[in-house]
């Protein structure tokens, strides 16, 4: 009978252990390297075969390597990490075991001091009438992480970050628009207090310097108020300082009537707003307008309930 290799005793098992040895050696720096290739900084691209910003990446020119100053952003991972397991809980208590063990992972990774970005676009399967939004959204999301200033708020950071993420998960499952609405409002909050803080001065109308400004209107009526003529100031003057290549003027309605009124009702809001930028000073060219109607509710309502929230226009830059 052939004598059987012995992985433990023998010079056969000697043999074996050392092949093994070898192997589990060349794996390891496999694995290692793997890893080293697959950590994500802020302002990075990602290529396809990648997932969540965590893989694979191509260095943008001129994005900030926050591994260049590991002291500054230890508070902002640890902030970051609290975020994730957080946003963990809210899965596991929804049974989405998947995203809860995907924001278990960040979270542990970040704790171990690597480096964990926004979520690219592409990883999500997003409605086609979202990814506008939230591409704009993560430019904004990038160029706060990119920005010195900013990285004094570390929580604020932090909470845009997740809050991001938390808009892109509950927008590509698309069947939770209180979920979805509630993510992107917390998420634009702490890019306001963010633009405030980077900008080191507070304007006259409570608002940020690079938007979104928001214009409110009464039940039905889309004729601008004087708290809306001094917002509309405000993004005339902020234009002139700042000369974005392009003014985003977004209208939106409540569910208080039906789906096609509403969205001939936030035209006119939009159409009211163009008018008066323009009487300002803004040029028509630099002016995108867009109307959604009811479909983009800041706070999520059921059909046919009135909610001042809802009946506005959002003003933004785009650069």
């Amino acid at each position: 009978m052939k004598k059987r290799s012995d992985p433990f005793d023998g010079r056969t098992g000697w043999a074996s252990r050392q092949g093994g040895a070898l192997i589990f050696q060349i794996l390891t720096g496999l694995l290692l390297s793997g890893l080293v290739a697959c950590s994500t900084l802020p302002g990075q691209t990602v290529k396809q075969n990648c997932k969540y910003g965590e893989g694979c990446v191509k260095r943008e020119q001129g994005a900030y390597d926050p591994r260049r100053h590991r002291a500054i952003w230890a508070d902002f991972n640890l902030l970051l990490a609290e975020g994730y397991r957080w946003r963990a809980k809210s899965e596991d208590i929804e049974h989405d075991f998947p995203e809860r063990d995907e924001n278990l992972r960040r979270a542990a990774n970040l704790e171990k001091g690597m480096v964990v970005g926004p979520e690219p676009i592409s990883y999500r399967r997003l409605p086609a009438d979202a990814k506008p939004d939230l591409i704009e959204a993560r430019k904004r999301l990038m160029a706060a992480l990119a920005d010195p200033a900013a990285r004094k708020t570390p929580k604020l950071l932090a909470t845009a970050q997740v809050k991001f993420d938390c808009w892109m998960e509950e927008q590509e499952e698309n069947s939770q628009p209180a979920d979805i609405a509630a993510c992107r409002k917390a998420f634009e909050e702490a890019m306001a207090k963010l633009a405030r803080s980077r900008s080191g001065k507070s304007l006259g109308c409570g608002c940020n310097p690079t938007g979104p400004f928001l214009i409110y209107f009464d039940l039905d009526r889309w004729d601008i108020k004087p708290e809306a003529e001094k917002v509309l100031r405000q993004v005339a003057q902020s234009y002139r300082q700042r000369h974005p290549s392009r003014v985003i003027v977004d209208g939106h309605a409540d569910r208080a009537a039906g789906d096609s009124y509403n969205m001939a009702l936030s035209r006119r809001r939009v159409n009211a707003v163009v008018t008066r930028l323009k009487n300002l000073g803004v040029p028509e060219g630099a002016i995108l307008k867009r109307s959604y109607g009811e479909r983009k509710p800041r706070v999520w309502t059921p059909d046919g309930v009135p909610k001042a929230e809802n009946r506005r226009v959002e003003i933004r830059f785009n650069w």
